[in-house]
This record gives C-alpha cells, structure tokens and sequence, in this order.
C-alpha cells in the first residue's frame, strides 16, 4: 500500500510599509498591486525550488522579514528580489543570511498499521512549488482581498486577465 504526501506549499507574505487604510478606500491600489503580481509571478507561473537550506532575509525598515527554505542562494535570491520587486524598495545583498545548515531529506519509512505494513513518507519538503494565488490583508477583522488567482477557487477577484473571464 502506498501512502501519497500531500503537495508542498510555500507562503510568502510582506509588510505594505508605505500604505495605509486611505489606499483601500477604492479598488484602484488594489488593481494596480493585483496587475503587478499578475505580471511578475501569474502570467508564467512562478516557481521555486523548495529544499532544506534556509535563508533569511530582514530589512525591517521596508517591511521585509523573509525565511525561505529553498535549494540554494541563488533561488532565494530570486524569489526575494522578485517579492521586493512589487513594492519601491530593492534588494540588498547584505541583508541575506544562509540560515541553518544542510539537512538529509528523508525519503519513506516503513511501519506496521492494523498488522500491515505501510510504506509512509517521512517529512520530506523538497520539490518545486507553483504560485497559485495573492490577496491582501488590510485588517483583523475585514476579509482578506483576493488580487489573483489561478485555481479558479477564489471569490471576488480583483485582477482577472482579459482572456481568463
């Protein structure tokens, strides 16, 4: 009997420094941010090659704490600097940090259940990881703004692509 993971997931998520409330009175930040995304990360699907190298990166006056745990330097670069990529601040190098060091993945154990054997898989989080959706918090209690998405399942999206309706 085999035993299927679940499929990998990744969220990344940033502080809007820059803006306050006033900017959601109307849908046009919204929009705009919504587009922007769409652009640098839906339109092609983003990946990122998840693994078990951790990096940080903190530049807390923007707004960015970022801990990725990905396959190498260069794909953490690369996630982070397209993130920053959709606010007014840019990327600096001396604020990225290889975090904990090289782990083993493991691979699958083998336990008995109800008197069978069972092939399990261990905690194992490498494997590339596709954006799938953006939205917005602005506040505790107001539901989050979905700005893309490309499931399918969210309601009320704020961008969608002319050819997607």
């Amino acid at each position: 009997t085999k035993i299927v993971s679940p499929p990998l997931s990744m969220q990344i998520s940033f502080r809007l420094m820059d803006k306050s409330v006033t900017d959601f009175a109307t849908n046009k930040y919204a929009l705009s941010l919504a587009e922007l995304i769409y652009e640098k990360f839906a339109s092609t699907p983003f990946t990122i090659n998840k693994g078990v190298n951790t990096f940080t990166y903190g530049d807390f006056v923007s707004g960015f704490q970022f801990k990725l745990d990905v396959d190498n330097v260069e794909t953490a670069e690369r996630v982070i600097e397209a993130v920053i990529s959709l606010t007014p601040y840019t990327f600096n190098l001396k604020y990225l940090r290889k975090g904990s060091s090289f782990v083993e993945p493991q691979g699958t154990q083998e336990v008995e259940i109800l008197g069978v054997e069972e092939t399990l898989p261990t905690n194992n989080k490498v494997g590339t990881v596709t954006f799938t959706h953006a939205y917005l918090n602005v506040g505790t209690s107001v539901p989050p703004i979905n700005l893309v998405d490309l499931t399918g399942k969210k309601r009320n999206v704020v961008y969608k692509p002319a050819n997607k309706k």
